[in-house]
């Protein structure tokens, strides 16, 4: 059991450790536990946004600007009573201080803020802290019982809730289906992109009716496809037959469209449960490259809640207009619970 007063080192890297990792940082300091924050990445900036004093800040990207940090040194003169660590893609300091947790016996808990994230990180923990029943049978799946798991909720639940869908993009939703009657969200990054158009393609050539607003990454449009354009360019031109039915809204966030269109369409991407918290459907375009980056990020090939029956798969041209119904509502409920950092601070205190 920890005490009142011990330290807690919190180390994180992505936005997406650090949506989880900073309302558990803040519920440990009212509870009276002292913590140290060691970030990288966007999560450092998220933290100094939230008031924390980093104890050490590392660069926005270690693979293009490089830096050393000794963990085994910190660990040893902090003197943690629990190390936790948030777990992103490439991993780095979080995988290090991990390691140094098992060498000094340190208990280690893993903050998951996505399905399957533990597989990046080769560090033994002692508690995953995961998402919810699917995300804790995957975690089981891995450790076995030796590893303690308990649900703490989806922050991305917490952060569509609060959203705030501005008036003009309820027009201009508004406007699109009056015009085409179904509203289609294709949201994607990544290599794998112009392979899911292709099929996407295919399945709108069996569509009589709908518009379709694609959302490209902005990381990834402008970076340099294998036919020598940039992939932006390179996705623009695939879908160039279909004419107006596809609606470029350059000016509009993608969340918004997302909570309003009929169905969203991407790979493994968290818009899709965007889509199901506002009761819409979610349909993961799942070719084999998808597949195999899902392999390479996150241990599994097929959108975790597939399995459950919340998220829809395509993976061979069909009709799009067959996914305008409602999803299960049960299921959003007992899946996509909010994230609860109060919950997460009782597991790591009973360890």
């Amino acid at each position: 059991m920890i005490a009142k007063g011990d330290v807690l080192l919190l180390v994180s890297k992505d936005m997406g450790g650090a949506n989880v990792g900073i309302p558990l940082a803040q519920e440990a300091i009212k509870a009276g536990y002292k913590i140290a924050v060691i970030a990288e990445g966007l999560a450092a900036g998220k933290y100094e946004d939230a008031g924390f004093r980093l104890y050490f800040k590392g660069t926005t990207d270690f693979s293009e600007e490089s830096f050393s940090l000794d963990a085994m040194g910190v660990v040893e003169r902090l003197k943690p009573a629990v190390v936790v660590t948030t777990l992103s893609v490439p991993i780095n300091l979080e995988q290090s201080f991990g390691f140094a947790a098992n060498n000094f016996r340190i208990p280690l808990v893993f903050l998951e803020d996505f399905w399957g994230v533990h597989l990046r990180s080769q560090a033994k923990p002692d508690l995953v802290l995961s998402i919810d029943q699917v995300g804790a049978d995957l975690v089981y799946r891995k450790y076995g019982s030796l590893t303690r798991t308990k649900i703490v909720g989806n922050y991305t639940v917490n952060r569509i809730r609060e959203l705030k869908i501005p008036e003009e993009t309820r027009e201009v939703v508004k406007r699109l289906r009056n015009m085409f009657d179904k509203v289609f969200v294709f949201a994607a990054g990544g290599a794998h992109v112009s392979e899911q158009i292709q099929l996407l393609k295919k399945c709108l050539r069996q569509t009589s009716d709908g518009v379709l607003i694609p959302r490209f990454h902005p990381k990834s449009v402008n970076l340099t496809a294998p036919s020598g354009k940039t992939f932006g360019e390179e996705w623009r031109e695939l879908l160039k037959e279909f004419g107006d039915r596809v609606a470029y809204l350059e000016s509009q966030a993608t969340e918004p469209l997302v909570a309003l269109a009929d169905v969203t369409f991407s790979d493994f991407s968290t818009l899709l449960t965007t889509a199901l918290v506002f009761k819409h459907q979610a349909v993961s375009i799942a070719t084999p490259m998808v597949r195999q980056t899902m392999m390479n990020e996150v241990g599994f090939t097929t959108h975790p809640l597939v399995g459950v029956g919340l998220v829809k798969e395509v993976g061979e041209p069909r009709d799009l207009s067959e996914f305008v119904k409602e999803p299960d509502l049960l299921s959003i409920h007992e899946y996509l619970c909010p994230y609860d950092p109060r919950e997460a601070l009782r597991a790591i205190e009973a360890l």
